[in-house]
């Protein structure tokens, strides 16, 4: 229950809307579940890596719609956003048109990007040795200090509001 009351006073933290306080019900709920029945564990041990593959899968569902109820302006446009998410998925026009803006250069960063989500790096570390972790673990830092700086012109051309509360 006091997971619950957390993340309910989490959500009331964050704006005096209805859809705050729905976020952090949302998460306060999942938060309950997943110690209730030790999500997780099993028998205190980790899962199995297909488990925790499909961890990975529940958590990122579960964090993307809480993301709609927080984004949301009131509670019935976060319900229209998710009965759109799981319904009428025909490609119209608009959806063609919009999939055809896509430079290649943006479908590359998604493919990198989705493939940089996935434990891949920790797993060829584990296999590399004390060496190869390091080696693995500095070319990471590499690419994220890269990426940050490739990032950083783009964020001080746009007009960009650094602080987020500005926005409600």
């Amino acid at each position: 229950m006091n997971k619950f009351l957390v993340f309910l006073l989490s959500g009331l933290w964050h704006g005096a809307s209805w859809t705050f306080v729905l976020w952090g019900a949302w998460h306060g709920l999942f938060a309950v579940f997943e110690s209730a029945l030790g999500v997780g564990r099993k028998g205190g041990k980790p899962v199995s890596r297909p488990l925790r593959g499909l961890g990975h899968v529940y958590t990122l569902a579960v964090a993307a719609l809480g993301f709609v109820l927080f984004r949301a302006g009131s509670i019935g446009e976060a319900w229209q956003v998710l009965r759109a998410c799981f319904t009428g998925f025909a490609l119209t026009g608009e959806a063609a048109l919009l999939l055809e803006l896509v430079t290649p250069a943006q479908w590359l960063a998604l493919a990198v990007g989705a493939a940089a989500s996935l434990p891949i790096v920790p797993a060829a570390a584990e296999r590399l040795g004390t060496r190869g972790r390091a080696a693995a673990e500095s070319v990471c830092f590499l690419l994220a200090a890269a990426l940050f700086c490739l990032c950083l012109p783009a964020v001080a051309a746009g007009g960009f509001e650094s602080f987020i509360y500005a926005q409600f």
